[in-house]
């Protein structure tokens, strides 16, 4: 007689665990994605005008926008459940990647990443104010254990270095203020939506940046800002799917694996070796974040 109601939990579970592995599928495709962006704006930028490079990108994500959207139900998927909503979030969204395309291109791609880790840290700390979360003890002692190990990793420069952090910093804070307003609008607004109004805005932005310089492309010109737009709609989507399928907290402990990526395409593509310091703040990081994960997996299973 026991039995129904000891398989009845098990039974419930599992739609849960199938939704967080596929949110962390879906985070661990979006870092790849983001890398891979990251890299072809930074190469970009070195040859061409950053109005021109954000444009670009931003009209090539359009494209695989646009045929997501027919697959996914056309027209009406764009409707928006509070259009002030999603104003706030587009323009948040939109300078974030702004600032991180600066950032990248003041800094070295591994720095200009390893200051980005800052954002899922304040994503954490944002949860309590604007979801009502409970943070506790373990949550705020992983922060502070993973940007500790930030600032072991890339401790600030002089001049334009100095200049490239404070970009950094500041597109850190306006993604993780974006990302909590995702799941916080969750049951409203469609992730296409998100995308579409975000890249639309970023493209009208670019638009009115063009004045300011153009150079025409040649075809390395336009494989660059073509398979920036192309990886950062696909990065886009998946993200805004992974914090709607998980807590913003764990989508952000995930988010650490973009520390080996951009340590490997630095060295690949620009040259750049990591001192011995990078490695153990990485470490640090890292560590702090598979905690942080394994923390929400624990406090899950047992609400269960």
């Amino acid at each position: 007689m026991s039995t129904p109601r000891l398989s009845a939990p098990i039974a419930q579970a599992r739609p849960v665990d199938v939704q967080l592995s596929r949110g962390i599928i879906s985070m661990l495709v979006a870092m790849g994605a983001f890398m891979l962006m990251n890299a072809f704006v930074k190469l970009a930028i070195e040859a061409y005008p950053f109005g021109q490079v954000l444009f670009l990108r931003s009209a090539f994500a359009l494209i695989p926008a646009f045929c997501v959207l027919r697959w996914q139900g056309g027209l009406s998927t764009l409707r928006c459940g509070r259009t002030s909503t999603m104003c706030y979030l587009s323009a948040l969204v939109v300078g974030s990647m702004v600032t991180s395309f600066w950032a990248y291109h003041l800094l070295p791609f591994a720095d200009a990443t390893f200051y980005s880790f800052v954002g899922p840290l304040m994503i954490t700390a944002l949860s309590a104010p604007m979801l009502g979360e409970r943070v506790g003890v373990n949550r705020w002692s992983a922060v502070l254990l993973g940007f500790a190990g930030i600032v072991l990793i890339t401790p600030p420069g002089q001049g334009a270095l100095s200049l490239g952090v404070a970009i950094a910093l500041l597109s850190a804070f306006l993604y993780a203020v974006g990302m909590v307003m995702i799941r916080r609008s969750s049951g409203s607004e469609h992730p296409l939506a998100i995308v579409f109004y975000f890249t639309l805005l970023a493209t009208v932005v670019g638009a009115l940046w063009l004045p300011l310089g153009w150079r025409q492309p040649d075809w390395y010109g336009w494989a660059l800002m073509g398979g920036a737009g192309i990886s950062g709609a696909i990065g886009q989507y998946q993200q805004t799917q992974a914090f709607r399928m998980a807590p913003p907290s764990l989508c952000g402990a995930v988010s650490y694996v973009r520390i080996v990526m951009a340590v490997a395409l630095g060295y690949l593509i620009w040259g750049e070796v990591p001192l011995p310091i990078t490695f153990l703040g990485s470490t640090i990081v890292i560590g702090s974040g598979l905690y942080l994960t394994y923390y929400e997996w624990r406090l899950r299973r047992s609400s269960q």
